[in-house]
């Protein structure tokens, strides 16, 4: 049975400072060393005014932002949301299933992660879901390959918390497997994990059921095989 070590977190916010507010939160248990994903991810939207109630703050220029980007990513954030304790208190029972040494992932040192205490201790919780001294940074593993995320496409909805935090799995696990030479065995899409049959995440030659090219990296599911711009069919 494949053990979990890691877990992908991912926040979607209303300001890039201190003490933001949360809209969504994302959580997504991984193998680093194959690539691997659980099959039991976290999501929760937020209520706005709930983080508003407990000081959380906005920024203009977050909200602007927000306004330029895809509209799947902008209606998700308005759908029903639930009080922030009470999604900070089911992401809590949520990291305890997987005991208390797995080490989780934020991208950047102290934005994902950063935010997220900021969040806990509002709320009243002096003692984190998770181990300071486990905290790693997406961004560092980045900066050794950096070549390599760029190979990577991205899967999902751009700003979706759980569709970010497959690329960011998959680009984490390509980037170990490249510094190890070791192959990645598994790609993680929104329709889960996909078991990689070629000796590099790469290399692919069975072409896509759509459009006929021959991409990078190919997506098999029980509807046939595409490339990553027509996985969604």
């Amino acid at each position: 049975m494949t053990e979990f070590k890691h877990v992908m977190l991912d926040l979607e916010t209303m300001g890039n400072r201190s003490n933001s507010v949360i809209v969504s939160i994302a959580a997504v248990p991984f193998n680093l060393e194959t690539g691997e994903i659980s099959p039991n991810h976290f999501y929760q939207r937020v209520d706005f005014q709930s983080c508003l109630d407990i000081g959380l703050k906005v920024q203009g220029s977050t909200i602007l932002w927000w306004m330029q980007q895809n509209e799947e990513a902008r209606k998700e954030i308005c759908r029903p949301a639930n009080h922030i304790q009470g999604v900070l208190d089911r992401l809590k029972s949520f990291l305890a299933i997987y005991g208390n040494d797995f080490e989780i992932w934020g991208n950047g040192a102290r934005f994902d992660l950063g935010l997220l205490q900021d969040a806990y201790h509002a709320c009243g919780y002096d003692i984190l879901p998770w181990k300071f001294r486990n905290e790693r940074d997406v961004r560092t593993l980045v900066s050794l390959a950096p070549h390599v995320k760029e190979q990577t496409p991205n899967v999902g909805i751009a700003h979706h918390p759980t569709d970010d935090c497959m690329f960011q799995i998959n680009y984490c696990c390509a980037i170990y497997q490249y510094i190890n030479n070791k192959p990645q065995q598994y790609y993680a899409t929104p329709f889960g994990p996909v078991e990689i049959n070629s000796n590099h995440p790469f290399n692919a030659s069975s072409p896509c059921d759509v459009c006929g090219c021959h991409p990078n990296v190919i997506i098999t599911t029980h509807k046939g095989t595409f490339c990553t711009e027509h996985a969604k069919y």
